[in-house]
């Protein structure tokens, strides 16, 4: 089925359907959009009816009509379920920003999803100062030198040196202000909520979520596998081979 768009809630949003099957849902990170996983989504599709779309606010869907929280990503999801008419029983994997919707659906509607994968998993918050605090200082500050000849450049290059962040300022309007909402919020006590089965992937280079977050949410939710694989943060990109064939084989135990 090529791509199409359909309403949820009053937003346009871009699907992307492929194959046949037991329905079998990707969650997509920040930094990406249904069109980044094509690989991944044709290589799952020889088994399953596999649903790709943008999240609101990405790729070819609607911008975000205002500033969202996890919780809002949560019930928009449950939203485009309904209107698709996917029944209980779905697989439903999800990369880096996705697993934050992923882990907060799963805990509020146990039994709708038969298996689910987390994929180098946002969602754990470490340091005392959190980054949304850090963020809005280092903005008021670098706006100072807003007039300096090579400003631009030189703020890309300290988001990402110093604080290996630069999605805060891709961001555009609404979409900065969910990114501080969503970034916020710490998931680590839904973790041990989670009931359904549930598979860990995680790069071996991840240098965005680091490894110990794997094992943290390998010991907190119960009936979870952890897997380290050949990748960064990007498996898709980076290996949707070995992503695809790995999400394949755990489907068949």
């Amino acid at each position: 089925m090529p791509e199409r768009t359909i309403q949820v809630n009053g937003l346009n949003i871009s699907l992307r359907e492929e194959g046949q099957g037991e329905p079998f849902l990707i969650l997509h990170g920040w930094g990406s959009g249904k069109g980044a996983w094509k690989d991944v989504q044709d290589s799952l599709a020889k088994e399953f009816r596999v649903i790709m779309f943008d999240f609101p606010g990405f790729g070819k869907s609607d911008l975000l009509p205002e500033a969202w929280s996890v919780s809002d990503f949560v019930d928009f999801f449950d939203s485009l379920l309904k209107e698709l008419n996917i029944p209980d029983g779905f697989y439903l994997a999800s990369q880096s920003f996705g697993c934050r919707v992923a882990i907060k659906f799963a805990v509020k509607y146990p039994g709708r999803i038969k298996r689910l994968f987390l994929i180098d998993a946002a969602g754990i918050r470490h340091k005392k100062a959190t980054l949304t605090k850090i963020l809005h200082v280092f903005s008021i500050v670098l706006n100072k030198f807003s007039w300096v000849p090579g400003y631009k450049l030189f703020r890309r290059a300290f988001y990402k040196l110093f604080l290996n962040q630069t999605n805060y300022l891709d961001a555009q309007g609404t979409k900065k202000e969910t990114y501080l909402k969503v970034i916020a919020e710490d998931l680590t006590g839904f973790l041990d909520q989670i009931k359904v089965k549930t598979y860990i992937l995680w790069g071996e280079r991840d240098d965005i979520t680091p490894l110990e977050d794997a094992y943290l949410m390998h010991n907190k939710i119960k009936d979870s596998e952890l897997r380290i694989l050949s990748w960064g943060h990007i498996p898709y990109k980076e290996n949707p081979q070995l992503l695809a064939k790995t999400i394949l084989e755990f489907t068949k135990l």
